[in-house]
């Protein structure tokens, strides 16, 4: 596989979720969004959304820029999107901040692939390996 092929099935493999309690009513499963990598073209197209059909500079619209970038991303379990573009008024003016923060915060967290989780795990034992050695260096909860 070339690493263009490996960087698309990155982005498949990669999806992540998220319950929102806040959003859940009583008896009722609670809710959980669905996010896969944000890439520079997920961001560019809310850029170009906001300055050529909102006439907004995105630059001074950032927080409507994540709202956006939210609607976008947010998917349900069966990967139908989770908002339409029609929502934005509605989440700003009816959502509590937080909650969206938090969103949008988990949104915009770095994921790693299965294999740099493998490689991250393997750094760890060999961190935990070196220091049961007394190689003199801090540990971790240090």
């Amino acid at each position: 596989m070339n690493l263009i092929d490996r960087i698309a099935q990155i982005r498949k493999e990669t999806r992540r979720s998220i319950e929102v309690p806040e959003w859940a009513k009583e008896g009722e499963p609670v809710p959980v969004l669905y996010f896969s990598v944000l890439t520079t073209a997920d961001r560019a197209a809310v850029r170009g959304r906001l300055l050529n059909e909102d006439g907004r500079d995105p630059d001074k619209h950032q927080e409507e820029e994540r709202i956006l970038l939210l609607i976008q991303q947010a998917e349900l379990e069966d990967g139908t999107q989770a908002f339409e573009w029609g929502h934005k008024d509605h989440l700003i003016a009816n959502c509590e901040w937080s909650v969206l923060n938090r969103l949008v915060a988990f949104m915009y967290r770095s994921t790693f692939s299965p294999a740099a989780k493998d490689l991250l795990d393997e750094a760890k034992k060999k961190s935990e390996t070196t220091e049961s050695s007394g190689s003199g260096l801090p540990s971790e909860s240090a």
